[in-house]
């Protein structure tokens, strides 16, 4: 009877924790609570990495374990995540956020507001799922001033200024189009004739990038062909969207889009996306910085304040989850 007791009374007690990481993962599995702590040598690594002091609590506020599907890294088996709730400072108020992340393969699971105290925005599916499987390099442990550095590099007017800031620019770009893209698609599922607003500055974004690209010395001429081929493509194909949106002809602009990504988007995302990452990570521009300035959309310029205590706060949580020990 005593160790029913016991096992009733175990149970109790993981419910709550159960629940709070079944709000960040819904499909966590073999959820349990790591007795872990940070040493002062991890501390300050941590501090570096963020530019600023941690309070005495995070030190050792409490890691999860759980193993989920994370489909960045296999959408055959469960992978390994830990989970880390962070509070950060908004522009309005404080934000509560749990924050997973496969730490092994430095990849962000996903992204959760708990409790929002700022502006609602931030609560908006075209900010938090671009934290969907984000892969991030070991830039995560460079401080700020090495990005505000890069960014000063970059205006330059040497070559290797110049293809810095293709890098810089072309990664903004476009992470801006993926908002802008993702925007269009919810208009025209609510037969919103603004659609073709967003059709227009995803085409803007593809008009600076080529504007940029001889800049690029780490692409071939071949590759440099082909990125413009991909882009003609891709705008024309806009055009259309744009004249079926605003014919109001919906569902043939909905199918339009599904052409778009199969046939424009993941040939060009297939082929050069790994090379200007490794690129980036060379030029020390690499993701982990979490910056508005650099690898984080700002789909409302408005809320760029709060967007990056959000995106602060997430290096933070993936920072001290990994190096809690």
């Amino acid at each position: 009877m005593r160790g029913v007791l016991l096992a009733a009374v175990a149970l109790i007690a993981a419910v709550p924790q159960d629940d709070l990481v079944k709000k960040i993962v819904p499909d966590a599995e073999k959820i349990r609570k790591l007795q872990k702590k940070l040493s002062p040598q991890a501390r300050d690594k941590v501090e570096k990495a963020l530019g600023e002091k941690l309070a005495d609590a995070e030190l050792t506020a409490p890691v999860y374990e759980c193993y989920s599907t994370v489909p960045a890294v296999s959408s055959m088996e469960k992978t390994r995540c830990l989970i880390y709730v962070v509070t950060v400072k908004g522009a309005k108020g404080p934000i509560r956020i749990g924050v997973a992340a496969a730490t092994l393969e430095k990849t962000l699971h996903t992204v959760r507001i708990l409790e929002n105290g700022d502006d609602k925005g931030l609560e908006s599916k075209h900010f938090l799922t671009q934290f969907d499987g984000l892969e991030y390099t070991d830039n995560i442990y460079n401080p700020p001033g090495d990005l505000s550095s890069n960014l000063k590099k970059a205006q330059g007017s040497d070559d290797a200024a110049k293809e810095l800031d293709v890098l810089i620019r072309t990664n903004s770009l476009m992470r801006s189009m993926g908002v802008s893209w993702d925007r269009m698609l919810d208009k025209i599922d609510k037969k919103d004739k603004t659609a073709s607003d967003e059709a227009v500055a995803v085409d803007r974004a593809f008009d600076e990038t080529l504007r940029i690209l001889p800049g690029a010395k780490f692409l071939k001429p071949t590759q440099h062909d082909r990125f413009k081929q991909y882009a003609a493509g891709a705008r024309t194909d806009l055009g259309q969207i744009k004249d079926m949106i605003q014919g109001g002809k919906f569902d043939d602009a909905y199918r339009k889009t599904g052409e778009i990504d199969s046939q424009r988007c993941a040939k060009c995302h297939g082929s050069y996306r790994r090379t200007f990452r490794e690129a980036r990570f060379e030029k020390n521009v690499g993701n982990g910085y979490f910056s508005t300035k650099l690898e984080v959309a700002v789909p409302d310029p408005r809320l760029e304040a709060s967007y990056q205590a959000v995106a602060t706060g997430i290096k933070k949580a993936i920072l001290l989850a990994t190096e809690m020990k």
